[in-house]
C-alpha cells in the first residue's frame, strides 16, 4: 500500500515535470518580436494618431499584445518612445488577474525626476503570472495622472491629461520562471485556467 503511494507519486511528479518541460520548449520557440494592437480608450475607441504619433487624452489607454504562445517561462520587453507633454507621472502595467484593473505596473516617467520632451524607455515584465486571454494575448495598460491629480483612475472632465506615443514594440524572450510561479501555472492548468 505504502509503495503503491510512493510509485504513484513519483508517476504524478515525474509527469508535472514532462508537462512542464513540454511547454517551457515551447515557449522558447516562440521569442522575438510580437504584434501591438493600437491604442485605444478603455472602451475600445482608438486614440488619435497625428503625424505618426498617437495622442494619448484620457488617463488609461490600452493594448492588446499578441503572443501567439502561452506567457509560461517568457518576459515581455517594451521600448516606448513619447512625450509626457502635461502629464505629472506614467506607468505601464501588465494584466495579473481578472479584476479589469489588476495590474502589476512600472514606472515609464516621472516629472521632475525624468527630463521633459521626447524620451525612449524599455521595460521588462516577467509573464508567466500574467493573464492571458483565450487567444494568447495579454492586455498592456498605461495609466497617466495630469496635473490637477493625484488620481490615475479619477474621471473627471476638467481634469485631462496629453501625451503622446511616437513608437511602440514589444519583444519575448524566454526566462526561467521562480519556482512558485512555475507551481500556479502548473495548477492553473489542471484546474483549465489557461490554454496550453
Amino acid at each position: 500500500m505504502l509503495y503503491r503511494l510512493f510509485v504513484n507519486s513519483c508517476i504524478v511528479f515525474a509527469l508535472t515535470i514532462v508537462i512542464t518541460g513540454a511547454i517551457y520548449m515551447r515557449s522558447v520557440m516562440f521569442s522575438g518580436p510580437v504584434d501591438i494592437a493600437p491604442l485605444e480608450t478603455i472602451h475600445a475607441i482608438p486614440y488619435p494618431v497625428q503625424d505618426g504619433s498617437t495622442i494619448i487624452l484620457e488617463k488609461l489607454a490600452h493594448a492588446d499584445i499578441f503572443l501567439h504562445a502561452p506567457v509560461f517561462a517568457k518576459q515581455l520587453d517594451i521600448t516606448l518612445t513619447f512625450d509626457p507633454k502635461n502629464s505629472v507621472s506614467i506607468d505601464a502595467g501588465i494584466r495579473s488577474g481578472s479584476f479589469w484593473l489588476g495590474y502589476d505596473k512600472q514606472l515609464i516617467y516621472k516629472k521632475g525626476i525624468d527630463q521633459a520632451g521626447t524620451q525612449t524607455k524599455t521595460l521588462h515584465f516577467p509573464l508567466t503570472a500574467s493573464f492571458e486571454d483565450v487567444n494568447q494575448s495579454i492586455d498592456l495598460m498605461l495609466f497617466a495622472q495630469s496635473p490637477q491629480s493625484t488620481n490615475a483612475v479619477e474621471e473627471d472632465d476638467h481634469d485631462t491629461v496629453s501625451w503622446s506615443i511616437s513608437d511602440i514594440h514589444a519583444t519575448v524572450h524566454p526566462v526561467f520562471p521562480p519556482m512558485s510561479q512555475i507551481k500556479d501555472y502548473v495548477k492553473s492548468l489542471w484546474n483549465r485556467e489557461r490554454e496550453i
